[in-house]
C-alpha cells in the first residue's frame, strides 16, 4: 500500500474549473434580445400602471372613509407615491424603438441594459422609499386611531405592528429581488462586451 494515497476528487472544484462554453451572439440575436427587452418594458409599463391606478382609486376612497387626519394624510401620500411611480415608469421604463443598423442596435441594446441594471439597483429610491414613507404615515395613523369595537387596544396595536412588519418585509424582498435582477442584466452586459472584444480581434 502506498504512503501517499491519491486524494479524493472534489467535484465542486472540478465543476468550477471546467472551461466555459462561449455562446457567440450574432447581430440577429442582439436585435432579437433588444426587441424582447422593449416588449417586456411595454408589458411592465401597462401592468404597473393599471396596478397604480387601482391603488389610487382604493386610497381615494379611503380618504373619504377613514377617520382621523393622520390616516387621511397617509392615504393622500399613498396616492402621491402611486402618481410619482407612474411618472417614473413613463420616464424611465417606457419602451424605445430599436434602431436598424447592426452597430447602432448593439450600442442601443448595451445602453438599455445599463439603464435597466441601474433602475433595478436604484429601485429603493424611485419606487420603494415613497411607498414606505406613505405606509409609515398610514400605520402611524392606524396606531393612534380608536380600536375597533370589541377589540382591546393591545390587540389592535399588535395587529397594526404586525402589518407594518409585513409591509417592510415585502419591500425588503422587492429590493433584494431587484438586486438579483441587476446582476442578471450585468451578465448580459458582460456577454455584449465579450462580443465586442471578439469583433475587435
Amino acid at each position: 500500500m502506498s504512503d501517499n494515497p491519491i486524494p479524493p476528487v472534489d467535484i465542486k472544484v472540478m465543476w468550477k474549473n471546467q472551461p466555459r462554453a462561449i455562446t457567440r451572439l450574432g447581430p440577429e440575436t442582439v436585435r432579437r434580445n433588444a426587441k424582447r427587452l422593449q416588449r417586456r418594458r411595454l408589458r411592465v409599463l401597462i401592468q404597473e400602471t393599471f396596478g397604480a391606478l387601482a391603488l389610487i382609486v382604493v386610497f381615494g376612497l379611503y380618504i373619504r372613509i377613514l377617520p382621523g387626519p393622520l390616516l387621511k394624510m397617509g392615504a393622500g401620500l399613498m396616492i402621491v407615491a402611486a402618481v410619482f411611480y407612474v411618472w417614473c415608469l413613463f420616464v424611465l421604463v417606457r419602451p424605445r424603438r430599436v434602431p436598424d443598423g447592426a452597430a447602432a442596435c448593439l450600442d442601443f441594446h448595451r445602453r438599455e441594459l445599463e439603464r435597466q441594471r441601474d433602475l433595478c439597483r436604484g429601485v429603493w429610491r424611485w419606487a420603494i422609499l415613497p411607498f414606505v414613507l406613505a405606509g409609515t404615515v398610514v400605520y402611524a395613523g392606524r396606531w393612534v386611531a380608536v380600536p375597533s369595537i370589541g377589540r382591546s387596544a393591545w390587540i389592535d396595536h399588535l395587529i397594526v405592528g404586525g402589518g407594518a412588519v409585513l409591509m417592510l418585509e415585502s419591500f425588503v424582498l422587492v429590493w433584494l429581488w431587484n438586486l438579483h435582477r441587476a446582476d442578471r442584466w450585468q451578465d448580459q452586459l458582460d456577454e455584449l462586451d465579450g462580443l465586442d472584444k471578439e469583433a475587435g480581434t
